[in-house]
């Protein structure tokens, strides 16, 4: 709340020295930008408690105190304070930011003694603030540069930033390459910049080793077998019939020149001629089957040599019979 008697030592303190201006400075009325009335009382109630606190010695708990107050109803008095309060802590950038925003404040509100003020306190610390200024050697893919937990982007680097004194770690790191880090002092009036050099590459990880090979399945190939067996099979019963069909034919032959009626005196007669030639058309059918047959069996017997001997083919690749008029094999099917 602002009396007449606070005004007054408000604009004495503007020709006294600066040392003593942050304990005359009162708060502005209420603004209308806090949230409630119980806002604004409570930011008035945190402000006397913190200009309480000031005069005590006990600035860490006033600052505290100032930055509430102003956080619930900003005002360019408690941020003229707030600044003496930083300066007293030594933190004369976070001073020097408050007496700014309190510019900001001031002009915004009408407050031209307050605005005088900010800009002569502002005007006496800012030569004294330190800054830091980040520089990269070189840009890679991916480069994040930090100070502290603070990201600095690409756009921030190499503009010299106020920073309270203190100690500050500086690294970078990137995609596939080394990272890398510094802590820096920064005292009072102190402009350092750092420059993060070209971070090296890391080596390039060996390709993955093929997977080892499976060993090989003990197991018979068991469609190789069943297929040796069921072309096999077909070539013993074409040996069978062809070696049956044989027999029958030559016995058929000797037979019709034997008989008298056929080929009286070893005459045959036309019908005796067809009798002999009808056993040879079936002569050369057994041969056929005789040969076709033995072809199969040896086939087969192939076959069931492979199923035992080769490796498991893969899960969709199958080995089928095949069977059909005229034809006697094998199908693979699948995906090789």
């Amino acid at each position: 709340m602002k009396s007449a008697l606070a005004i007054a030592a408000f604009a004495l303190c503007l020709g006294s020295s600066a040392g003593a201006a942050w304990a005359q400075a009162p708060r502005d009325e209420p603004s209308k930008d806090a949230g409630s009335g119980s806002d604004a009382a409570m930011a008035q109630s945190l402000f006397e408690d913190g200009r309480r606190l000031m005069t005590s010695g006990d600035h860490a708990a006033a600052c505290a105190k100032f930055e509430e107050s102003n956080r619930l109803d900003p005002s360019a008095g408690t941020l003229l304070n707030l600044g003496k309060c930083y300066e007293a802590l030594g933190r004369v950038a976070s001073a020097w930011a408050s007496y700014e925003r309190a510019k900001v404040v001031g002009r915004a509100k009408g407050q031209t003694r307050h605005v005088e003020a900010a800009e002569r306190f502002a005007a006496e610390i800012e030569p004294h603030v330190p800054k830091l200024a980040i520089t990269t050697a070189r840009e890679v893919p991916g480069l994040k540069v930090y100070r502290g937990e603070t990201e600095i982007a690409a756009a921030a680097r190499a503009t010299p930033i106020a920073l309270d004194p203190g100690s500050y770690e500086v690294r970078a790191e990137a995609p596939g390459h080394e990272s890398w880090n510094r802590t820096v002092q920064i005292e009072r009036d102190a402009k350092v910049t750092v420059e993060v050099p070209a971070l090296v590459a890391l080596a390039a990880s060996p390709p993955k080793p093929p997977p080892p090979k499976p060993p090989p399945s003990s197991q018979p190939r068991m469609e190789l077998v069943i297929a040796g067996a069921v072309v096999g099979g077909v070539g013993l019963v074409g040996l069978a019939v062809g070696a049956g069909l044989g027999a029958a034919t030559l016995s058929d032959a000797d037979e019709a020149r034997q008989d008298d009626d056929l080929c009286p005196d070893d005459r045959c007669t036309e019908a005796g001629w067809a009798h002999i030639q009808e056993a040879e058309t079936k002569a050369t059918a057994s041969t056929a089957l005789v040969v076709t047959g033995s072809v199969l069996v040896a086939g087969g017997v192939a076959l069931g040599v492979l199923g035992f001997v080769l490796e498991a083919p893969p899960s969709d690749v199958a080995v089928l019979p095949w069977l059909s008029p005229g034809v006697v094999g094998v199908v693979i099917e699948g995906r090789l």
